[in-house]
Protein backbone atom coordinates (compact mmCIF):
# COMPACT_ATOMS: atom_id res chain seq x y z
CA UNK A 1 0.00 0.00 0.00
CA UNK A 2 1.32 3.61 -0.91
CA UNK A 3 1.98 5.63 2.06
CA UNK A 4 1.51 9.57 1.65
CA UNK A 5 4.82 11.50 0.83
CA UNK A 6 6.53 13.24 3.40
CA UNK A 7 8.92 15.85 1.65
CA UNK A 8 10.78 18.09 4.20
CA UNK A 9 12.88 21.09 3.17
CA UNK A 10 15.20 23.96 5.28
CA UNK A 11 15.61 27.57 4.58
CA UNK A 12 16.12 30.76 5.97
CA UNK A 13 14.82 34.38 4.71
CA UNK A 14 17.02 34.38 1.61
CA UNK A 15 15.77 31.31 0.28
CA UNK A 16 12.42 31.36 1.33
CA UNK A 17 11.09 32.63 -2.38
CA UNK A 18 13.03 29.59 -3.39
CA UNK A 19 11.23 27.19 -1.61
CA UNK A 20 7.85 28.25 -2.04
CA UNK A 21 8.70 27.66 -5.67
CA UNK A 22 9.94 24.36 -4.95
CA UNK A 23 6.83 23.71 -2.68
CA UNK A 24 5.05 24.28 -5.42
CA UNK A 25 6.56 22.37 -7.62
CA UNK A 26 6.39 19.27 -5.64
CA UNK A 27 2.42 20.23 -4.71
CA UNK A 28 1.45 19.91 -8.16
CA UNK A 29 2.66 16.35 -8.59
CA UNK A 30 1.78 15.33 -5.12
CA UNK A 31 -1.16 17.32 -3.72
CA UNK A 32 -1.70 14.81 -0.49
CA UNK A 33 1.88 15.14 0.20
CA UNK A 34 2.77 15.63 4.02
CA UNK A 35 4.95 19.13 3.37
CA UNK A 36 7.31 20.01 6.51
CA UNK A 37 9.72 23.46 6.59
CA UNK A 38 12.48 23.79 8.97
CA UNK A 39 12.36 27.33 10.01
CA UNK A 40 16.30 28.16 10.48
CA UNK A 41 15.55 31.69 10.64
CA UNK A 42 12.31 33.19 8.63
CA UNK A 43 11.41 36.82 8.61
CA UNK A 44 7.63 36.30 10.50
CA UNK A 45 6.04 38.68 7.07
CA UNK A 46 7.39 36.13 5.22
CA UNK A 47 6.49 33.73 7.27
CA UNK A 48 3.09 34.20 7.21
CA UNK A 49 2.79 35.13 3.39
CA UNK A 50 4.04 31.18 2.80
CA UNK A 51 1.33 29.83 4.97
CA UNK A 52 -1.33 31.75 3.55
CA UNK A 53 -0.25 30.24 -0.06
CA UNK A 54 -0.46 26.64 1.29
CA UNK A 55 -3.76 27.64 2.63
CA UNK A 56 -5.19 28.94 -0.29
CA UNK A 57 -4.18 25.49 -2.22
CA UNK A 58 -5.04 23.37 0.72
CA UNK A 59 -1.19 22.11 0.67
CA UNK A 60 -0.58 20.54 3.73
CA UNK A 61 2.76 22.46 5.23
CA UNK A 62 3.80 22.78 8.87
CA UNK A 63 6.45 24.75 9.86
CA UNK A 64 8.90 23.17 12.18
CA UNK A 65 11.00 25.80 14.41
CA UNK A 66 14.78 24.58 14.11
CA UNK A 67 16.48 28.18 14.69
CA UNK A 68 17.18 27.73 18.59
CA UNK A 69 18.31 24.14 18.05
CA UNK A 70 20.93 24.84 15.90
CA UNK A 71 22.22 28.00 17.51
CA UNK A 72 22.22 25.95 20.58
CA UNK A 73 24.28 23.23 18.64
CA UNK A 74 26.07 25.17 16.15
CA UNK A 75 27.05 28.27 18.07
CA UNK A 76 29.99 29.44 16.07
CA UNK A 77 28.45 29.12 12.62
CA UNK A 78 26.59 32.11 11.21
CA UNK A 79 24.80 30.02 7.72
CA UNK A 80 23.38 26.87 9.89
CA UNK A 81 20.43 26.32 7.68
CA UNK A 82 22.59 23.92 6.08
CA UNK A 83 22.75 21.39 9.21
CA UNK A 84 18.94 21.66 10.09
CA UNK A 85 18.20 18.31 7.69
CA UNK A 86 20.57 16.11 9.85
CA UNK A 87 17.90 17.07 12.69
CA UNK A 88 14.93 15.92 10.74
CA UNK A 89 14.54 12.77 12.64
CA UNK A 90 14.49 14.34 15.73
CA UNK A 91 12.45 17.00 14.83
CA UNK A 92 9.19 15.92 12.92
CA UNK A 93 5.89 14.52 14.71
CA UNK A 94 6.70 10.50 15.79
CA UNK A 95 5.14 8.27 13.61
CA UNK A 96 6.85 9.49 10.58
CA UNK A 97 8.99 6.34 8.86
CA UNK A 98 10.82 7.78 6.26
CA UNK A 99 11.06 11.56 4.34
CA UNK A 100 12.58 12.82 1.29
CA UNK A 101 14.66 16.13 2.00
CA UNK A 102 14.60 18.30 -0.38
CA UNK A 103 16.87 21.62 -1.06
CA UNK A 104 15.50 24.89 -1.49
CA UNK A 105 17.20 25.53 -4.65
CA UNK A 106 15.13 22.41 -6.48
CA UNK A 107 12.37 21.97 -9.06
CA UNK A 108 10.17 18.83 -9.06
CA UNK A 109 9.34 18.08 -12.62
CA UNK A 110 8.20 14.02 -11.87
CA UNK A 111 6.42 11.79 -9.68
CA UNK A 112 8.86 10.88 -6.60
CA UNK A 113 6.25 8.26 -5.62
CA UNK A 114 8.93 5.59 -6.54
CA UNK A 115 12.38 7.70 -4.67
CA UNK A 116 10.01 8.02 -1.44
CA UNK A 117 9.39 3.78 -1.79
CA UNK A 118 12.71 3.05 -2.89
CA UNK A 119 14.36 -0.52 -1.18
CA UNK A 120 17.26 1.08 0.62
CA UNK A 121 18.29 -2.43 2.70
CA UNK A 122 20.85 -1.84 5.38
CA UNK A 123 21.68 1.75 4.19
CA UNK A 124 20.80 5.10 6.20
CA UNK A 125 19.93 6.91 3.58
CA UNK A 126 19.40 7.19 -0.19
CA UNK A 127 21.39 9.93 -2.06
CA UNK A 128 22.55 10.85 -5.85
CA UNK A 129 26.40 10.93 -6.57
CA UNK A 130 27.64 14.58 -5.97
CA UNK A 131 29.42 14.41 -9.58
CA UNK A 132 31.48 17.57 -10.01
CA UNK A 133 35.06 15.93 -10.02
CA UNK A 134 36.52 19.14 -9.13
CA UNK A 135 34.73 19.41 -5.79
CA UNK A 136 35.35 15.77 -5.02
CA UNK A 137 39.13 15.96 -5.82
CA UNK A 138 39.09 18.73 -2.97
CA UNK A 139 37.52 17.16 -0.52
CA UNK A 140 39.63 13.53 -1.17
CA UNK A 141 43.12 16.75 -0.71
CA UNK A 142 41.77 17.77 2.36
CA UNK A 143 39.87 15.24 4.32
CA UNK A 144 42.75 12.83 3.23
CA UNK A 145 40.04 10.04 2.51
CA UNK A 146 39.52 8.13 -0.47
CA UNK A 147 35.71 8.49 -1.66
CA UNK A 148 36.24 5.44 -4.17
CA UNK A 149 33.73 7.50 -6.31
CA UNK A 150 31.10 7.21 -3.71
CA UNK A 151 31.18 11.45 -2.75
CA UNK A 152 27.43 12.32 -3.09
CA UNK A 153 25.38 15.26 -2.74
CA UNK A 154 23.28 16.42 0.29
CA UNK A 155 20.82 18.02 -1.64
CA UNK A 156 18.47 15.39 -1.75
CA UNK A 157 18.30 12.53 1.21
CA UNK A 158 16.05 10.04 1.15
CA UNK A 159 15.86 9.54 5.34
CA UNK A 160 15.12 6.22 7.07
CA UNK A 161 14.35 7.61 10.53
CA UNK A 162 14.78 4.59 12.33
CA UNK A 163 18.02 3.96 11.49
CA UNK A 164 19.42 7.43 11.27
CA UNK A 165 18.50 7.69 15.16
CA UNK A 166 20.15 4.63 16.56
CA UNK A 167 23.26 5.66 14.61
CA UNK A 168 22.86 8.59 16.09
CA UNK A 169 23.74 10.68 12.93
CA UNK A 170 22.88 14.21 13.81
CA UNK A 171 25.15 13.91 17.39
CA UNK A 172 28.16 12.62 14.88
CA UNK A 173 27.35 15.63 11.88
CA UNK A 174 27.23 18.47 14.68
CA UNK A 175 30.04 17.23 16.79
CA UNK A 176 32.57 16.98 13.63
CA UNK A 177 31.28 20.45 12.52
CA UNK A 178 32.53 21.70 15.72
CA UNK A 179 35.69 20.35 15.83
CA UNK A 180 36.51 20.68 12.14
CA UNK A 181 35.57 23.47 10.73
CA UNK A 182 38.44 23.86 8.57
CA UNK A 183 37.46 20.85 6.97
CA UNK A 184 34.11 21.69 5.92
CA UNK A 185 34.30 22.78 2.27
CA UNK A 186 31.07 22.61 1.01
CA UNK A 187 28.96 22.41 5.25
CA UNK A 188 27.15 19.45 6.28
CA UNK A 189 27.63 17.75 2.71
CA UNK A 190 31.43 17.38 3.94
CA UNK A 191 30.64 15.69 7.06
CA UNK A 192 28.10 13.65 6.27
CA UNK A 193 30.13 11.99 3.23
CA UNK A 194 32.47 11.09 5.75
CA UNK A 195 30.08 10.31 8.50
CA UNK A 196 27.72 8.01 6.13
CA UNK A 197 30.60 6.46 3.96
CA UNK A 198 29.68 3.07 2.92
CA UNK A 199 25.90 3.45 4.57
CA UNK A 200 24.44 4.74 2.16
CA UNK A 201 22.57 3.88 -0.85
CA UNK A 202 23.17 5.04 -4.15
CA UNK A 203 20.25 6.28 -6.62
CA UNK A 204 19.84 7.40 -9.93
CA UNK A 205 21.17 11.03 -10.16
CA UNK A 206 17.85 11.25 -12.04
CA UNK A 207 16.57 12.43 -8.01
CA UNK A 208 18.78 15.21 -8.16
CA UNK A 209 19.81 16.60 -11.49
CA UNK A 210 22.42 19.69 -11.75
CA UNK A 211 24.42 18.46 -14.07
CA UNK A 212 25.46 16.50 -17.72
CA UNK A 213 28.72 15.04 -16.04
CA UNK A 214 27.16 13.50 -13.01
CA UNK A 215 26.26 9.82 -15.03
CA UNK A 216 24.51 8.89 -18.05
CA UNK A 217 21.12 10.38 -17.74
CA UNK A 218 17.72 10.17 -20.25
CA UNK A 219 16.70 13.92 -20.02
CA UNK A 220 12.99 12.98 -19.89
CA UNK A 221 13.59 10.85 -17.38
CA UNK A 222 14.98 13.55 -14.52
CA UNK A 223 12.79 13.88 -11.69
CA UNK A 224 14.23 16.57 -9.92
CA UNK A 225 16.74 19.86 -11.08
CA UNK A 226 18.60 21.36 -8.73
CA UNK A 227 20.14 24.66 -9.15
CA UNK A 228 23.21 24.55 -8.23
CA UNK A 229 25.56 23.99 -10.86
CA UNK A 230 26.60 27.32 -12.88
CA UNK A 231 24.19 30.76 -12.63
CA UNK A 232 20.52 29.88 -11.15
CA UNK A 233 17.70 31.37 -12.49
CA UNK A 234 16.81 33.99 -10.24
CA UNK A 235 19.97 35.49 -10.68
CA UNK A 236 20.73 34.88 -14.15
CA UNK A 237 19.73 32.72 -17.77
CA UNK A 238 19.54 28.60 -17.23
CA UNK A 239 18.23 26.14 -19.00
CA UNK A 240 15.37 25.67 -16.39
CA UNK A 241 14.80 29.24 -16.09
CA UNK A 242 11.49 28.67 -17.66
CA UNK A 243 10.24 26.03 -15.04
CA UNK A 244 11.90 27.72 -12.48
CA UNK A 245 10.28 30.87 -13.13
CA UNK A 246 6.77 28.93 -14.12
CA UNK A 247 6.40 27.64 -10.31
CA UNK A 248 7.76 30.90 -8.46
CA UNK A 249 5.24 33.40 -10.75
CA UNK A 250 2.42 31.79 -9.01
CA UNK A 251 3.67 32.09 -5.56
CA UNK A 252 3.84 35.03 -3.18
CA UNK A 253 7.59 35.42 -4.14
CA UNK A 254 7.58 35.95 -7.55
CA UNK A 255 10.25 38.12 -9.49
CA UNK A 256 11.17 39.12 -12.82
CA UNK A 257 12.06 35.95 -14.85
CA UNK A 258 15.71 36.05 -16.27
CA UNK A 259 16.01 36.64 -20.04
CA UNK A 260 18.89 34.67 -22.32
CA UNK A 261 21.26 37.51 -23.64
CA UNK A 262 22.59 37.94 -27.03
CA UNK A 263 25.91 36.54 -25.01
CA UNK A 264 23.80 33.65 -23.76
CA UNK A 265 22.68 32.67 -27.46
CA UNK A 266 26.38 33.14 -29.00
CA UNK A 267 27.54 30.80 -26.66
CA UNK A 268 25.01 28.12 -27.20
CA UNK A 269 25.65 28.33 -30.93
CA UNK A 270 29.52 28.17 -30.58
CA UNK A 271 29.21 25.39 -28.28
CA UNK A 272 26.91 23.59 -30.75
CA UNK A 273 29.40 24.33 -33.54
CA UNK A 274 32.18 23.65 -31.76
CA UNK A 275 30.73 19.93 -30.68
CA UNK A 276 31.21 18.65 -34.10
CA UNK A 277 34.98 19.76 -33.96
CA UNK A 278 36.27 18.66 -30.63
CA UNK A 279 34.26 15.52 -28.48
CA UNK A 280 35.13 18.05 -25.54
CA UNK A 281 32.18 20.42 -26.31
CA UNK A 282 29.94 17.55 -26.78
CA UNK A 283 28.57 18.12 -22.83
CA UNK A 284 27.43 21.81 -23.46
CA UNK A 285 25.53 21.06 -26.06
CA UNK A 286 23.94 18.45 -24.05
CA UNK A 287 23.41 21.27 -21.32
CA UNK A 288 21.70 23.33 -24.01
CA UNK A 289 19.09 20.48 -24.46
CA UNK A 290 17.87 20.79 -21.21
CA UNK A 291 15.93 23.25 -22.11
CA UNK A 292 13.73 21.01 -24.02
CA UNK A 293 12.94 19.19 -20.51
CA UNK A 294 12.62 22.28 -18.69
CA UNK A 295 9.49 22.84 -21.17
CA UNK A 296 8.23 19.44 -21.25
CA UNK A 297 7.89 19.50 -17.86
CA UNK A 298 5.31 22.18 -17.58
CA UNK A 299 3.14 20.34 -20.35
CA UNK A 300 3.16 17.15 -18.45
CA UNK A 301 0.28 14.73 -17.51
CA UNK A 302 0.82 14.85 -14.05
CA UNK A 303 1.12 18.35 -13.70
CA UNK A 304 -1.72 19.27 -15.71
CA UNK A 305 -3.90 16.50 -14.04
CA UNK A 306 -3.10 17.54 -10.47
CA UNK A 307 -3.31 21.52 -11.61
CA UNK A 308 -6.71 20.61 -12.82
CA UNK A 309 -8.22 18.53 -9.66
CA UNK A 310 -6.57 21.70 -7.47
CA UNK A 311 -8.30 23.96 -9.49
CA UNK A 312 -12.00 22.59 -8.90
CA UNK A 313 -10.85 23.47 -5.16
CA UNK A 314 -9.66 27.24 -5.83
CA UNK A 315 -10.31 29.63 -8.32
CA UNK A 316 -7.25 31.42 -7.32
CA UNK A 317 -4.95 27.91 -8.46
CA UNK A 318 -7.28 27.71 -11.65
CA UNK A 319 -6.31 30.98 -12.81
CA UNK A 320 -2.83 30.65 -12.29
CA UNK A 321 -2.19 27.34 -13.99
CA UNK A 322 -4.32 27.60 -16.97
CA UNK A 323 -2.79 31.30 -17.33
Amino acid sequence: MTTALNIVSSSDEGYVGNYCALLHSAWLYHPDARFFLLDCGIAPQSLSRLLAFAAERSIDLSIVDAKDRLASELPHYNKRSAFGRVLIPELLPAGIERAIYLDADMTVVGDLTALHEADLGDAVAGVCLDGLPSGLKREEEVQKFDYAGAYFNSGMLLLDFAKWLREGIARQTIAFANENPERLLAMDQSALNLILHGRVKILPNIWNFFNVENGAVNFADVRIVHHTNGRRPWVGYSPFSDIYHFHRSRTPFAIPPTTRTFSDKAAIVRRIALSWVWPKYRRHARRDRLKALAESAITQPAVKNASAKMARVSTGIRDAVTT
